[in-house]
């Protein structure tokens, strides 16, 4: 895990917030970096298909929240755009407009793709990333990354909750996003 030193900010339906604070208080983030912008096909009306299609696929956040982690998605486009596409589509998740480098920074400024980050306190370390622009077969589960695999710090233990390292968290809802190597068995 490397941590990293700027300060990324966001603004959010009630103002501006920082990475830290997309973690609504709870140990992991995950952000998915969406592509709804100028320059995108359909836009303003549309997202990209793909991004919409997992969108139409996140399942209550209930779950992945009661195991100590936060999922957001992100995007440059205006909050006022991000909320009328959301009431238009029924989509209920975060949904934060990213105002500086961080889709450069973390690889998502070209692509879609999945971030993932723990916090010990006030610093957030990245932990995973996957971006998979000819992924096969999106199906209606997602295996979420493990955060203590080769090379995690021991006593972060294996997934939020404190979850054994060989059980991995299934949201109902969601579309594959992490290809089996990269993920661990399934919890319920």
């Amino acid at each position: 895990m490397a941590g990293r030193g700027q300060e990324y900010e966001f603004d959010g339906p009630d103002g501006r917030v920082s990475l830290l604070d997309l973690f609504a208080g709870r140990r992991q983030l995950i952000v998915y970096r969406a592509f709804f912008e100028p320059g995108v096909h359909g836009w303003p009306d549309h997202a990209c298909p793909g991004c919409s299609m997992i969108a139409d696929h996140i399942g209550h956040l209930a779950h992945l929240n009661a195991r100590d982690t936060t999922l957001v998605f992100a995007s440059p486009a205006p909050q006022a755009d991000l909320e009328r596409l959301k009431a238009r589509m029924g989509w209920q998740m975060p949904w934060y407009t990213i105002t500086d480098g961080f889709d450069a920074d973390f690889g998502v400024d070209e692509w879609h793709g999945t971030n993932a980050f723990i916090r010990d306190g006030s610093r957030v370390f990245r932990t995973y990333f996957i971006q998979q622009p000819r992924r096969r077969g999106a199906g209606h589960d997602v295996e979420l990354p493990r955060h203590d695999g080769p090379g995690a710090p021991g006593g972060l233990g294996g997934l939020a909750g404190g979850l054994p390292a060989d059980r991995a968290l299934r949201v109902v809802g969601l579309a594959r996003l992490v290809p089996r190597a990269h993920a661990v068995a399934v919890v319920w």
